[in-house]
């Protein structure tokens, strides 16, 4: 009787390919929806999607229809929930208005369909100055070119606030009641710092001699805080810092500023001069108060005179 022929061992299964095999697969997978396929087969294969680092896959397309489409083959793509009628984008945060008639809007995540709540854009704290109560001009007076989802404790905007020469750059805390738009862009040691800086004081409405024109006024400053934060550029997200570096000072003017290496010797590092009553903040002071020089020393959270040298060193 004729011998069967050896059988051929069956082939293993694509789940047991090594672990490190899989990573080189998905580091050629530049498409999303390629990369959510390929998690989708095994769990072995979706193990080796979150252990292997991956540059970032190309974007999705999301139309105005809500329609999504990966590139580079503009394949659809089905997501939790349709886009239709977002305003901007902001990486996987797309930006939508609230359905109650007003100047609010929020951000809601593609992918996971998490939402975020934003403060009503007519309420921009003006300038370099933090009132008690917000500012709440009407929306048709602010203009909002791009809202940017910095962080979960940050987000930002680029707005044009109440018809001023210069775009400014608004941020807020996720889930806070207003804006604040006194901040300053800063490099540091081949950091990226943004410094917010809040004003507390008397502050009175004085009417311009026009009689037209009624403006917030401050009249007395009590004190000042500052919040530093660093960029990620690799998680794409702003990072609250308590320390700058002890051989450092921060020189904020709303036109430039800039970061100066000092020795401990010559004046404290770790702090922050700014200018009180600045060019920039005119029409914010009321004119008896005298543009002043001030440090703010990241140690102690104290601001204490620049002038005054026994003054600017007791907080060694």
């Amino acid at each position: 009787m004729a011998e069967l022929p050896p059988r051929c061992p069956s082939p293993a299964p694509w789940a047991d390919i090594p672990a490190e095999l899989a990573g080189l697969v998905l580091l050629r997978l530049r498409a999303h929806v390629d990369r959510v396929r390929f998690a989708a087969v095994c769990r072995h294969w979706r193990t080796a999607a979150r252990q292997t680092p991956l540059p970032p896959p190309l974007p999705l397309l999301a139309l105005s229809d809500g329609t999504t489409h990966g590139l580079p083959d503009g394949e659809p793509f089905c997501l939790r929930r349709r886009c239709a009628g977002y305003s901007d984008a902001s990486g996987n945060w797309l930006v939508f208005a609230r359905d109650d008639g007003g100047c609010c809007c929020y951000l809601r995540n593609a992918f996971s369909d998490a939402t975020v709540t934003l403060p009503a854009l007519s309420r921009v704290r003006r300038a370099q100055y933090m009132s008690r109560e917000p500012c709440d001009r009407p929306c048709k007076e602010l203009t909002v070119h791009k809202i940017l989802y910095c962080s979960p404790q940050l987000v930002a905007a680029l707005v044009d606030v109440f018809g001023e020469e210069i775009v400014r750059i608004a941020v807020c805390h996720p889930g806070a009641n207003s804006w604040w738009s006194s901040i300053y862009l800063v490099e540091s040691c081949g950091e990226l710092l943004m410094v917010c800086k809040t004003v507390h004081g008397m502050w009175k409405w004085k009417r311009f001699p026009s009689g037209l024109e009624k403006r917030i006024t401050v009249v007395g400053t009590e004190r000042n805080e500052f919040e530093v934060y660093k960029s990620d550029f690799e998680e794409m997200q702003w990072t609250k810092v308590t320390a700058i570096r002890d051989d450092q000072v921060l020189f904020l003017r709303g036109r430039s500023s800039r970061s100066v290496c000092v020795s401990g010797h010559e004046m404290p590092g770790d702090s922050i001069i700014f200018m009180e009553n600045d060019v920039e903040d005119a029409n914010w002071y009321d004119e008896d108060i005298r543009s002043s020089c001030s440090v703010y020393s990241m140690k102690d959270t104290k601001v204490y005179p620049l002038l005054h040298g026994s003054s600017l060193r007791s907080h060694d």
